[in-house]
């Protein structure tokens, strides 16, 4: 792949406590001289929601991301933040001395309303979907298996990936869903004990 990239996690100004809600990324391509800053919100309030449009399973089903849909507006305000920090970061005298500078991003870097529009305009997701099976107690509305990722009224069926989180981790989301996975495994085999 080549290339250097640099993560950092940071707290945005509306983090709801003393958790990085922010994941700041810079890349340098190696075949270029361009630096990308890249923002990912970890700690997001907005939800979104699958919808099955029949019984066929391989009907694909409807995808609502509902990005920056929370009511507060938090989640518009820690990206945009994020965004200011970017355009404050390439100001710096260190980037300033390398010839650093802004040839993507919102049309006024100063101006709140050209950042908020950039960023709904240029926010994807990062493919790293949580919560969309939640994990809980049988009485949880919102819940689809319990404490051993079985599904609510069935047997024999488990669920064991990223949907079962009921909140998103800080970080990239692989080493908790290898764990997820391990442990899915233990319980199978401690109700089937079979010599491997």
């Amino acid at each position: 792949m080549g290339g250097k990239n640099c993560q950092c996690f940071f707290r945005s100004d509306v983090a709801s406590d003393e958790r990085p809600d922010m994941l700041g990324q810079m890349r340098v391509p190696s075949a270029t001289d361009d630096v990308t800053f890249l923002a990912y919100l970890n700690r997001q309030r907005s939800r979104g929601s699958i919808q099955l449009n029949d019984e066929d399973r391989y009907t694909v089903p409807t995808i609502h991301l509902n990005f920056f849909s929370d009511p507060d507006n938090k989640d518009i305000e820690a990206v945009k933040y994020a965004v200011k920090a970017a355009g404050e970061l390439i100001k710096t005298e260190v980037f300033q001395n390398i010839g650093m500078y802004q040839t993507f991003g919102p049309d006024d870097p100063s101006d709140d309303a050209s950042i908020e529009e950039y960023v709904r305009t240029n926010t994807v997701s990062g493919d790293h979907f949580t919560g969309t099976c939640k994990m809980g107690k049988v009485d949880d509305q919102m819940a689809v298996v319990d404490a051993q990722l079985k599904v609510f009224g069935t047997s024999n069926v488990r669920v064991a990936d990223a949907s079962i989180m009921p909140d998103v981790t800080t970080g990239n989301i692989c080493f908790p869903i290898l764990m997820i996975g391990e442990k899915c495994a233990d319980f199978i085999l401690s109700h089937n004990p079979r010599k491997i």
